[in-house]
Parts: C-alpha cells; structure tokens; sequence
C-alpha cells in the first residue's frame, strides 16, 4: 500500500484491502498498487452493507478476518 507514491507496506497472499474502510466506514487515505497478477474480488459497499445486515453471523465471521488482517498490517508497519 502506498500513500503520496511512497511503500508504506506490502500486501501478502490473503491480504485484505480495505479493511479500515469495512471496520470503520472511513475510506483510508493509501492506495493499493498491484505489481504482478492477483485474484481479487469485490463488493459494492451498499451491497455488502446489506447483505451482512441480513446475515449478521456473517458480519462477525467477516469482522473477525477484518480485524486479524489489519492488525497484521500494523504489525509490519513497525
């Protein structure tokens, strides 16, 4: 992830990006930059927002994995 064109951290196999934005519906202020081929997927946030409402044993599964990726992106920022 970079902000101002400067790497502040580089993401791993399983990374997640936007998880401060799905913890704390803020957007964050980096930019995620792919330098070799992934497999991503996506939601559209009202979508998700919606289906995690109906689903709210999802919602704490998908926080759960939310929590633990940005917490081990801390971790190597330091």
């Amino acid at each position: 992830m970079s902000r101002d064109e400067r790497v502040i951290v580089d993401l791993a196999e399983g990374d997640i990006v936007g998880s401060a934005l799905n913890i704390t519906g803020v957007p964050a202020d980096e930019d995620a930059v792919v330098v070799e081929p992934i497999r991503a997927i996506s939601w559209e946030v009202g979508s998700l927002e919606r289906y995690l409402a109906a689903n709210p044993e999802t919602r704490i599964t998908m926080l759960n994995h939310l929590y633990r990726d940005f917490a081990g992106k801390i971790g190597r920022l330091s």
